[in-house]
């Protein structure tokens, strides 16, 4: 059979199978399978279930799904009053992405407040992380770390730890609080260091060393806290040392925001930030609206401003300029140097030279000559010197003459071992600059990967921002124009900001951007392939599949042909079967991505959110097949392996929950996906606050509660994602139209018809106008308008407007059929209806 007779026969069979009630539909499939070769069965299965999924779900989360590892049970906080061995819970302190910490009362005679922090994912991963944070705090001893008190397990088998309760201020709060002046800020600190060295002592690298972790008691005693993301370090630094968490970028080192090994030299930089705001009154890098750049800056250029200067350009400075110039600036430049090596050796070597600065001596940061040494010995010992100076100066004033030749030739010594020093220093810093240029070659990928995740970050934090576009865009063009003088900075830029247009749902600037790397001369092969993927994807988002798959398919041919390349490959290739919408390709994609993950799991330390993602295409993949149980559980995985993973972004994980709400609706499950839907609006609020994400999550709760008959509160809803998209200016998106369709049903179900149609005619006019270009949502506004006509008992009307629905979807090329199964489904009962009237 050709592909032609067989696209025939699957058309056929798809409407035959469409105009069933669902019930049906599966056993008759299965009473063809005799007569139906598998590639038509299999495809039929695929286009009744994006069918079914057009006219429950909008087309977008599909384009933007990703994911992670095992079963995952969220559980109900702690209430007051209840009790977990010897201790009482008063009440929630915080949350985090896999915990809960409360303040408890030691029940009994002895009275004690601490802080209690609980598992509240039932998933093996977060479990483990949870021990090994209780494993590092009970290796650590000292006064200036919150100590562990207790522990256990609770009745449903969750973790608990008990920890010294800290009451205090960040350490910059107090510091300007109590108008501490330098010296007093510099022993604060020093405890600060001490608590630093002993855990590396311990062999532990804290790595989220920041202000809000070093809180200082009403005595002026400094804590650190919150060592889970802490790692042990074993002989050597490898892989398991690297940071899988969100970072604070001003306080990361350049090693953890490029994913890169680390050591106790990243706790090192850190310090040097705290201690560099502690002085100058800011961080080295801008924490306001510009700190994107400024970070990115950082990581590639390694340069970080003097704390003189900074001290010196605003007024509130804590300490005078001219107290930082010259040996704390030197401390300071030596903390943050973006080779770890060329850093303090240690957190003690930091705490000696800080030590020797408040005590007059020379610091090691310096290394200065004579002349430095002798103005730090004066200033130690003032009194004794200024009283040798006026019992000699008569002897002194005699031997000048007489001395004079010998001066002269020790001064021209003098320059002569100050210029070799010089020269040392110079050669030094040429060695540390050409080690620095070999890793960046090496790094450039992972640098890439970090601006992106925090352009990225930034993006979901303020969605649609002006400032944040603007800057986008404005990046986008400067690398543009230095293409051909920077070919190389200026491709890793282009990608980092693709990527972040693809995952935010905004393709059209991904392909504006890349396109000139593709016949560029001077890109590397790599970055050119990267280019393909995220344009191929950029065309499947805007369903221009014949522009897309080509890319993808070059994309894939390369990263095969990589040692290092296979994950690349096998996610281009998964997304390559999807945007074919080919059986066979779907499940080689599977075996691939199976294959794939099976190796990320025999890794000492795997990537959680690659695995997630991976186990998200698996779901998706075998959800497409019809595969529909083992597409719950993978999609379960997961969920589960991007809520291991540390600080899930809200985006990754609720589009997987849509998916997985989507299938256990096809499996039946309506309240499980109702519940998924109403998890992914918790989520979301709690790692996103007020965003477009929530709006998002709680418009596909109210599809859900519309489809359930629950109109009421489906409407509560839509009102509230509208709240979200005024606030957030999104009324220019594909949101606020699919909510606009979903108040349209709900209204049409409760018999409001003419609201209905009012309300349905303006959308179209207001798509119209505004997204053009976007025919699915135009379309989609068409069939809602002609549903409510049907649903009112208006079927010429209904038959009308469907017409005008085909039309728009006739310009979706491949995805034409797909859009229109609602109108034919729809067409068919409205024709059946008027033949069976007398």
């Amino acid at each position: 059979m050709s592909k032609q007779q067989q696209w025939q026969r699957v058309s056929e069979l798809f409407d035959a199978v469409l105009a069933m009630p669902a019930a049906q539909r599966s056993a008759y499939l299965q009473a063809q399978q005799g007569t139906e070769s598998e590639e038509v069965l299999a495809e039929v299965q695929a286009l009744i279930l994006e069918a079914d999924q057009i006219a429950e779900e909008d087309t977008a989360a599909e384009l933007l799904r990703t994911g992670g590892a095992q079963q995952v049970q969220v559980f109900q906080p702690l209430q007051p009053d209840a009790t977990l061995g010897n201790w009482r819970v008063l009440r929630l302190l915080g949350r985090g992405g896999m915990g809960e910490v409360y303040e408890v009362a030691r029940t009994g005679d002895y009275q004690q407040h601490a802080a209690l922090k609980l598992v509240f994912l039932n998933a093996a991963a977060a479990v483990v992380r949870f021990h090994a944070e209780r494993m590092i705090l009970a290796k650590l001893e000292h006064p200036g770390i919150a100590r562990i008190l207790d522990g256990g397990t609770t009745e449903d088998h969750r973790p608990y730890m008990v920890m010294e309760l800290i009451q205090g201020q960040p350490i910059h709060q107090y510091c300007d609080a109590h108008g501490l002046k330098l010296e007093a800020r510099l022993r604060l600190f020093l405890q600060v260091c001490a608590a630093v060295s002993h855990a590396h002592q311990k062999l532990v690298v804290h790595r989220d060393i920041k202000p809000s972790n070093i809180l200082v008691t009403t005595a002026g005693d400094a804590k650190l806290l919150d060592f889970g993301i802490a790692k042990l370090l074993g002989e050597q630094v490898d892989e398991a040392t690297r940071t899988q968490s969100v970072l604070t970028p001003i306080y990361a080192s350049p090693e953890q925001l490029a994913n890169q090994p680390i050591s106790t030299a990243s706790d090192v930089y850190s310090l040097g930030v705290v201690l560099f705001q502690l002085l100058a009154g800011r961080t080295p890098v801008d924490s306001g609206t510009s700190s994107i750049p400024k970070v990115i800056e950082q990581v590639l250029d390694g340069r970080a401003p003097l704390a003189s200067r900074v001290a010196a350009s605003h007024a509130d400075a804590p300490v005078e300029s001219g107290l930082l110039a010259g040996d704390l600036d030197a401390i300071l430049e030596r903390c943050l140097r973006r080779d770890a090596v060329a850093r303090y050796g240690s957190v003690d070597a930091l705490a000696d030279d800080l030590r020797a600065f408040l005590e007059y001596r020379p610091v090691l940061a310096r290394q200065g000559g004579r002349g430095y040494r002798a103005g730090r010995f004066l200033r130690r010992y003032a009194w004794q010197a200024a009283a040798v100076l006026l019992v000699t100066g008569t002897l002194i004033a005699g031997l000048i003459t007489t001395q004079l030749a010998a001066a002269r030739t020790q001064a021209a010594l003098e320059r002569e071992q100050q210029a070799t020093q010089q020269a040392e220093a110079a050669l030094q810093q040429a060695r540390i600059a050409s080690a620095a240029q070999l890793r960046r070659a090496a790094d450039e990928e992972s640098l890439r990967a970090a601006f992106a995740r925090i352009l990225g970050r930034a993006y979901e934090k303020v969605p649609g921002s002006a400032e944040l576009l603007a800057f986008m865009q404005a990046s986008q063009q400067e690398a543009i124009d230095a293409l051909d003088e920077r070919p190389a900075d200026s491709a890793a830029v282009l990608l980092a900001l693709a990527q972040v247009h693809v995952q935010s749902g905004r393709p059209n600037p991904v392909i504006d951007a890349l396109t000139p790397l593709l016949d560029h001369a001077q890109i590397d092969e790599r970055s050119r392939a990267h280019a393909h993927a995220l344009i191929g994807s950029a065309n499947i988002q805007l369903n221009r599949l014949e522009e897309g798959i080509p890319h993808l398919e070059r994309a894939v041919t390369y990263f095969d042909q990589q040692p290092d390349g296979q994950i690349d490959g096998v996610l281009h290739f998964s997304l390559l079967a999807s945007a074919k919408r080919d059986p066979a390709l779907r499940k080689e994609a599977v075996r691939r991505l199976q294959a794939a993950i099976a190796r990320e799991r025999q890794k000492p330390n795997p990537r959680l959110r690659s695995l997630g993602f991976m186990l998200s295409e698996v779901g998706f993949n075998q959800y497409r097949l019809n595969e529909l149980a083992a597409a719950e559980a993978s999609t379960e995985q997961a969920i589960a392996a991007y809520r291991a993973a540390s600080g899930p972004s809200a985006a990754q994980l609720v589009y997987v929950m849509h998916n997985l709400a989507a299938i256990q609706k096809r499996l039946g499950k309506d309240e499980a996906a109702l519940d998924v839907r109403r998890e992914a609006i918790a989520l979301t609020e709690t790692l996103q606050g007020r965003s477009l994400q929530l709006a998002n999550a709680k418009r596909s709760l109210g599809v859900g509660l519309v489809n359930a008959g629950r109109t009421d509160e489906a409407l509560q809803l839509f009102d509230d994602v509208d709240a979200l998209i005024d606030e957030f200016g999104g009324r220019d998106t594909t949101l606020y139209f699919l909510n606009l369709n979903g108040r349209v049903r709900a209204l049409a179900q409760q018999g409001r018809f003419d609201e209905a149609v009012a309300l349905a005619s303006r959308g179209i006019a207001e798509a119209e106008a505004t997204l053009p270009g976007e025919l699915a949502t135009i379309g989609s506004g068409y069939y809602e308008l002609a549903n409510t006509y049907a649903q009112a008992a208006q079927p010429e009307k209904a038959l009308t407007v469907l017409e005008q629905s085909d039309q728009v979807f006739s310009g979706l090329g491949e995805l034409k059929a797909q859009a229109m199964a609602r109108n034919n489904k729809l067409r068919e009962q409205l024709t059946t209806s008027e033949a069976e009237k007398p």
